[in-house]
């Protein structure tokens, strides 16, 4: 989903909130040993962003895909979207997850964002180095 630009902050049931990273939209899957990284335009992204790839190949499961934000984070926590585009920079990027749209085959887009949401917390559990779960407000 896009962001939609509006002047009034949208509360009640069934809002979650989630803070916009300064980085490429990115989804990452994995089948077996198989990853593939590519952006919200189709581009592959896989051979740029090898922390990220070897992030999602190092997951407890035998395939899955991830929806998130591509970032590289400098010291003071900040994002580094010019990092982002540097050859340098990119070997740096995490992946910044929000949803789980798929695990070990099966399909979870029908099940709530909720729901993904408790699946991607169970799969990023132990923690690996080069994803991490996107807090919700």
């Amino acid at each position: 989903m896009l962001a939609t630009l509006s002047d009034v902050i949208p509360t009640g049931p069934g809002w979650l909130y989630q803070v916009k990273h300064d980085g490429y939209r990115l989804q990452a899957s994995r089948e077996g040993p198989d990853v593939r990284l590519w952006s919200r335009n189709g581009l592959s992204w896989t051979d740029r962003l090898p922390r990220i790839a070897n992030a999602v190949r190092a997951l407890p499961c035998g395939s899955c895909t991830l929806d998130g934000e591509a970032i590289v984070q400098r010291d003071d926590g900040r994002d580094d979207f010019l990092a982002l585009r540097s050859v340098t920079g990119r070997i740096h990027a995490a992946l910044l997850a929000f949803d789980l749209l798929e695990l070990d085959g099966r399909d979870l887009r029908p099940l709530t964002l909720l729901e993904r949401r408790a699946e991607l917390a169970r799969l990023l559990a132990q923690p690996v180095d080069g994803i991490a779960m996107v807090d919700a407000l």
